[in-house]
């Protein structure tokens, strides 16, 4: 499976991986498609890849990276059990620990993040905002272009 998401959350010395948003498809209500819950038991030797649209900025994840409407900053607590499921605007959704040999791709497009709202406060209307933003950057169900790694 290739999914859009989004980077919430960099590696840090208590999570070893990116923290990130991907979209899992349409869905009803709470209920997600049925083959989601069967992701988390894969084995190692199952693979899947994670489209990734960056937050706003160019290089590295400063701060700027989770900027918010809100005054208070990030205290870096997760305050959600990953893998965290629901959905927003007809779209289910997953934040998730991945390795970054999942990440095929980082594409071109930049979207600003609440991190605050996400992981710490857990709003769903950051999570429905965060979502809807996602889907706007899939145009006729395609992914945006990718970063081309030599022009930066």
């Amino acid at each position: 499976d290739h999914l859009l998401g989004v980077i919430v959350k960099n590696p840090s010395a208590t999570l070893k991986q990116y923290v990130v948003l991907v979209l899992t498809g349409d869905c009803t209500s709470s209920a997600l498609a049925p083959n989601l819950s069967s992701q988390s038991e894969k084995g190692p030797g199952d693979s899947q890849g994670y489209f990734i649209i960056p937050p706003k900025g160019k290089r590295g994840m400063d701060d700027d990276f989770f900027s918010s409407s809100r005054t208070r900053k990030s205290s870096g607590v997760i305050n959600i059990k990953l893998p965290y499921m629901g959905d927003a605007s007809g779209m289910g959704f997953e934040v998730r620990a991945v390795e970054n040999k999942e990440i095929i791709s980082i594409c071109i497009s930049k979207i600003k993040i609440d991190q605050v709202g996400l992981l710490e406060d857990i709003s769903k209307t950051v999570y429905a905002k965060t979502v809807q933003m996602l889907i706007k950057e899939q145009t006729d169900g395609k992914y945006p272009p990718a970063l081309d790694a030599i022009k930066g």
